[in-house]
């Protein structure tokens, strides 16, 4: 009994142990991906303000007439997009959507008119952030800033400065080393996703997500665990709100890569269990073993009694 109480109490002591393991190991991973997303809203926080600034340079650049010297203007809006991170590229379009300057010597006519970054600048606002788009020139997936230029009071166009996914969140990913079923990204207010490395497989809507239907409605910045709806991932997400922008940054850490101690405290576990079972086994065998052998030394001393009490009775019949 006290060796099956002892076997009892390691039971209890591993248990304990590993539910610790596992807590230690869950909450290390929501460190990191704290730390991840901070970064990550970070580039997006440094990315927007620089795109913002560049496209009020080119708007500045442009000065009265969207057709200046054409060699001017394109220099000029090179310097502009010099300071930002990523393959970024610009554009000059008039009202009907039409290229006049760019920055990417690839570029070809295509029709924008129904790109939200244009639309949506045409019927008056006065500034867009895409959402992530398949770009008409190389089919690269593409996210853009546009800002409305006006002349005379009226809508003469748009700047729109265009970054690849990949450039831009590609060294995030791998600095924040989240594992490798692990994500970055960043969406948009309305639930538009905007940018996510490792690539998705194209535009997506998150607005039922539980970011949006359970999480953002409660606070600005937080972390939870789920399974993805995309890819079935088991991730633990950090999200956070970056003031000023309209959009959220993500940093979502592969679950199974963050608990790999856990897994390598449960082998160690494991390993003690078959020990100790061993160990109770032997011992078993071993007090078997006595037991049966002080029956058997009982039962040679009860028939040496037996005799002797019968040669006692048979001399004194005698």
């Amino acid at each position: 009994m006290i060796i099956i109480a002892m076997f009892v109490s390691l039971l209890l002591m591993l248990g304990l142990w590993l539910n610790t393991s596992y807590r230690d190991a869950v909450r290390r991973t929501e460190e990191r991906a704290i730390a991840a997303s901070k970064i990550v809203a970070s580039n997006v926080s440094l990315l927007d303000s620089l795109a913002r600034q560049a496209l009020q340079r080119i708007d500045e650049t442009l000065g009265e007439s969207l057709t200046p010297q054409a060699s001017a203007t394109v220099r000029n809006i090179n310097e502009a997009v010099a300071d930002l991170p990523g393959q970024v590229k610009a554009y000059v379009v008039d009202e009907k959507g039409t290229t006049l300057y760019s920055t990417d010597p690839m570029v070809k006519p295509i029709n924008i008119v129904d790109r939200p970054y244009f639309s949506d600048l045409a019927k008056g606002a006065k500034q867009h952030i895409s959402s992530l788009l398949i770009s008409r020139l190389n089919g690269e997936q593409i996210f853009a800033f546009s800002r409305r230029l006006e002349r005379n009071g009226r809508f003469a166009g748009a700047a729109v400065v265009s970054f690849e996914v990949g450039a831009v969140l590609a060294d995030v990913w791998e600095a924040v080393h989240l594992g490798p079923n692990s994500t970055v990204s960043f969406v948009r207010s309305d639930g538009q996703l905007v940018a996510r490395y490792p690539l998705a497989d194209g535009p997506l809507d998150m607005s039922k997500y539980v970011l949006f239907t359970d999480h953002l409605i409660n606070a600005p910045d937080g972390t939870y665990e789920a399974i993805s709806p995309v890819d079935g991932a088991h991730r633990i997400v950090t999200y956070r709100t970056v003031d000023g922008t309209g959009l959220i940054a993500l940093a979502s850490a592969d679950h199974d890569f963050g608990i790999q101690r856990f897994w390598r405290d449960v082998t160690v576990a494991i390993s003690v269990l078959v020990l100790a079972s061993v160990s109770l086994l032997a011992a078993g065998q071993w007090i078997r073993h006595l037991r049966q052998r002080d029956a058997a030394q009982s039962q040679l001393l009860q028939n040496a009694l037996a005799d002797n009490q019968l040669l006692l009775r048979e001399i004194h019949h005698r």
